[in-house]
């Protein structure tokens, strides 16, 4: 594993094959972070916590939904900032980021293992990962190929500039009052989480 100093906040950026938007439903919902699902507006919270079918913490549902408790490498799709919503895959199945930072302090041996739980989690993912120290301005400290449900760790090559200069055009939705996503959407995307943790059809 890397020596390089991750520093505060390394930048992950992250190319791969797009996956169909009822895969982003699934992936988006098993790598959220519950305890982040905030603001919104107290009707729309309301309509969050139905949607996962809870009365008070949303964690009440991480069993459920199979969610995979990842902490730096969760998508935080369900709520967005004024910049946006967060993570490595969209809410129609785009696999990208450049502009996601992780932390603060994330430990390099722990994003490994997350991408390893991903791997087991969605075999059918096919992606490149890149974690650059310094916020994005120091050197490669992690390298991934995610394939075939198994994590290979790359040798610490700078991200192609083709990569790091695409910009992400946000096809989801952005900025609308903390939400990232519509109740209906999210309700549907739990629906087949929790339907794929029961092993029907979702």
């Amino acid at each position: 594993m890397s020596t390089v100093d991750l520093m505060k906040f390394p930048l992950l950026v992250v190319t791969g094959t797009t996956v169909t938007p009822e895969q982003s439903d699934e992936i988006i919902i098993r790598t959220a972070r519950l305890d982040a699902i905030r603001d919104g507006g107290l009707d729309w919270q309301v309509g969050v916590h139905d949607a996962f079918d809870v009365v008070s913490s949303l964690s009440e549902a991480a069993a459920r939904t199979g969610n995979l408790g990842v902490r730096w490498t969760s998508n935080l799709r369900i709520t967005a900032s004024r910049s946006g919503s967060y993570g490595w895959c969209d809410w129609n199945g785009r696999i990208f980021c450049s502009n996601y930072f992780l932390g603060p302090w994330p430990d390099l041996d722990e994003v490994d293992a997350e991408w390893r739980c991903i791997a087991d989690a969605f075999p059918f993912l096919d992606m490149e990962m890149w974690l650059v120290g310094d916020e994005g301005r120091g050197a490669a400290a992690g390298h991934w190929t995610l394939r075939s449900g198994a994590v290979t760790e790359l040798p610490l090559t700078a991200v192609p500039p083709a990569v790091a200069d695409r910009e992400y055009e946000e096809v989801a939705p952005g900025y609308q009052d903390g939400r990232g996503v519509t109740v209906e959407r999210l309700q549907g995307a739990v629906a087949r989480a929790v339907a794929s943790q029961a092993g029907a059809t979702p």
